[in-house]
């Protein structure tokens, strides 16, 4: 059978059994109780601090100088702007985007941008409506 194999160009390899792929057998080592930064400070080549680079650490200080003029750290609590602070100009009023959407062909730019304008005016018309006063 084996000669049969090699003179067809077959080679037959036999398999090795794989080792268990799940093992219930845990690694058990010393458990540290101490915090360690995940991102400790780099070490800084002694030929680079020579030409003047340093470590900048993430947040600044902030010292009396800039406490006088105003400045300080952002806390947590500082909550992020989310109304709008201005006016927002469009290319197209309501009733532009209407005419447009009527008298021209889909294949023409200006007709998807009228269909986006409609499409965020109807989206504001919905708001204006539902929105608690």
């Amino acid at each position: 059978m084996d000669d049969k194999n090699k003179t067809q160009g077959q080679i037959q390899t036999q398999q090795q059994p794989l080792g268990s792929v799940g093992s219930l057998v845990k690694e058990h080592g010393p458990i540290s109780t101490g915090v360690i930064p995940s991102s400790p400070e780099p070490e800084i080549h002694p030929e680079l601090e020579q030409i003047g680079v340093k470590h900048v650490p993430e947040f600044p200080e902030v010292t009396q100088g800039h406490q006088a003029v105003g400045i300080e750290p952002a806390k947590e609590s500082v909550p992020a702007q989310t109304a709008p602070s201005g006016l927002t100009q469009i290319p197209m009023t309501e009733e532009e985007a209407m005419e447009t959407r009527k008298h021209s062909k889909p294949t023409e730019s200006r007709f998807g941008l009228a269909t986006l304008i409609l499409k965020f005016f109807k989206a504001l018309h919905h708001n204006l409506l539902t929105s608690k006063n």
